[in-house]
């Protein structure tokens, strides 16, 4: 069993009702993880698989940027494609006597945003023919 995260005397695992109150008042996803051993495991979040399955109880990528930042407890902040949609999250680590003992994240739409990039991109030529996209650093392709 994950431990249970609580700030004061509320209960967050599986604390959906005050996750729907977070998403309304930010327009965003917010999320609540655990830490068990080296994982961090989603104990409340919105956040669905491609075949629409909760991924409540689903542990972050082992070798995921946000988990290492977790780890260390730092702060992570990046860009996150999720079902070919774009998102900002932040992920903020909970700690306790200095050590990282979960996480609460924000995960917030910016597909928009990345289309309208995406078009005026694709409307820029070079010389004749040429193109322009965009990188990310160590990463792949952006648009």
């Amino acid at each position: 069993a994950v431990p249970v995260m609580q700030a004061g005397a509320l209960v967050l695992n599986g604390n959906m009702a005050l996750l729907e109150k977070i998403r309304d008042t930010l327009d965003g996803e917010p999320a609540v993880m655990v830490r068990q051993g080296e994982q961090f495991i989603r104990v409340a979040t919105f956040l669905k698989n491609a075949a629409g399955k909760s991924q409540v109880g689903v542990a972050l990528p082992a070798d995921g940027p946000e988990t290492a930042a977790l780890r260390a407890g730092k702060t992570y902040i990046g860009l996150i494609v999720r079902n070919d949609k774009y998102y900002m999250s932040v992920f903020e680590p909970v700690m306790r006597e200095g050590q990282p003992v979960g996480a609460i994240s924000i995960r917030i739409s910016i597909d928009h945003e990345m289309q309208r990039l995406n078009q005026r991109i694709q409307s820029v030529t070079v010389g004749k023919t040429g193109y322009v996209y965009v990188v990310e650093p160590d990463r792949k392709s952006v648009v």
